[in-house]
């Protein structure tokens, strides 16, 4: 089976929206997953136990794994290690953060992304690293928004078969520990 994480405040915004409208549709798990695919949700404190409350959990068997479709989505814990969730996940979903795009590309994740139009470093983030890294697919908040996520997580999921189409440098904290043993022997940073 194949893992995917849901991660970001986006997806405590899907929740607050959904809540708020009692005629909303509840999200059923395989419109969130693919078959044969876990979730698991990252949505910090009480917002992840509203999130899961969204989800019309079904006792009935997955038609391949014997695996009941309410075990296919989680809410991670509130303390949960989002660093290690993201390691570990096949696909992840979210939000365009600094820290999101860089764990994806660092661990080489394939992402989906919903847009944040108001967030002025999106563009950024998506113009110089998610877009030469080549394993991002962009879901319509639509979509997002009825709950329609399993065909994304399988697009991002086929892009991981070629792996990134570039390699970024993720040495920073090496970059980071020259900078301050310059200014520790010096009194200043020093290029190398």
């Amino acid at each position: 089976s194949a893992v995917n994480i849901v991660n970001g405040h986006h997806f405590q915004t899907a929740a607050a929206v959904n809540d708020d409208d009692d005629s909303a549709a509840r999200w059923t798990p395989a419109q969130l997953v693919p078959d044969g695919w876990h979730s698991i949700v990252a949505v910090p404190g009480r917002k992840g136990d509203l999130l899961d409350s969204l989800i019309l959990h079904d006792s009935t068997a997955d038609a391949d794994h014997d695996v009941p479709r309410a075990r296919r989505v989680h809410v991670a814990a509130a303390d949960a290690f989002v660093p290690d969730l993201v390691a570990a996940a096949d696909v992840v979903a979210g939000k365009c953060g600094y820290s999101t795009c860089a764990e994806v590309v660092a661990h080489r994740v394939p992402f989906v992304y919903v847009p944040r139009p108001l967030f002025a470093e999106e563009q950024g983030l998506l113009e110089r690293m998610m877009r030469p890294f080549g394993m991002a697919v962009e879901m319509p908040h639509s979509d997002f928004y009825n709950g329609l996520w399993s065909d994304y997580i399988l697009a991002a999921h086929a892009l991981a078969a070629d792996g990134p189409r570039a390699s970024l440098d993720c040495d920073g904290g090496d970059v980071a520990a020259v900078a301050v043993e310059n200014i520790a022997r010096t009194g200043r940073i020093i290029d190398a």
